[in-house]
C-alpha cells in the first residue's frame, strides 16, 4: 500500500469541512432523537453571527479568499470561532505556521473550550504529528471534558494512521 502525502489528505479533510460547515444538525429537533445513553456535552457558546456562516459556507465551497476576510471581519467577536475559522482556511490555503497560530489565538480566548483541543489536533494529525494530536486530545478531554469536537478530532487521527481507518 503507498503511503499517504499530505496532498492526499486535502480530500478527507475537504469532507470533513463539510460537517464542521454545516454545523451537524439538522435544524428539526425532531429529526435527532435523544441518545439513550448521555453523550458527549455539546454547551460551548456558538456565535449567531451571519458572517460565520457565510464563512463556512465559503470554506466548504473552497472559497478561501472569501472565508478569510469573513473571519478577519468577525475577530474574537464570536468568540474562538471566528479564529478557528480563520485557521481552517489558512491550513487548506496551505499556511499550517498560520492555522496554528490562529488556534493558539482562539485558546487565548477560551482556553477550555474543546473546539480549540479539536481543531488543533486535527491539523497536527493531518500533519503527520499523530502523537502530538493525542496529546492535544488528551488535554482536551481532561479541561473540557468528552466533546463531539474532540470525538470528529479522534476520528481525523485515526484516518491519518495506517490501518485504524477501517470501519
Amino acid at each position: 500500500m503507498p503511503a499517504h502525502t499530505n496532498r492526499s489528505l486535502l480530500p478527507l479533510f475537504a469532507l470533513l469541512l463539510l460537517g464542521f460547515a454545516c454545523g451537524g444538525e439538522s435544524g428539526d429537533p425532531g429529526d435527532n432523537p435523544a441518545p439513550a445513553v448521555a453523550g458527549p456535552r455539546d454547551d460551548e457558546p456558538r456565535s449567531a453571527d451571519p458572517r460565520l456562516a457565510q464563512g463556512r459556507e465559503a470554506l466548504a465551497a473552497g472559497q478561501l479568499d472569501t472565508a478569510l476576510t469573513l473571519a478577519e471581519q468577525l475577530g474574537s467577536s464570536s468568540g474562538v470561532e471566528g479564529p478557528l475559522l480563520r485557521a481552517r482556511a489558512l491550513f487548506l490555503g496551505r499556511d499550517p505556521i498560520g492555522a496554528l497560530a490562529a488556534v493558539a489565538e482562539a485558546r487565548s480566548l477560551a482556553p477550555t473550550d474543546s473546539r480549540v483541543f479539536a481543531t488543533g489536533a486535527e491539523f497536527l494529525a493531518l500533519g503527520r504529528r499523530g502523537a502530538d494530536a493525542e496529546d492535544e486530545l488528551i488535554r482536551g478531554t481532561e479541561l473540557a471534558g468528552p466533546s463531539p469536537d474532540l470525538a470528529r478530532a479522534r476520528a481525523i487521527l485515526a484516518l491519518t494512521r495506517p490501518g485504524q481507518g477501517a470501519v
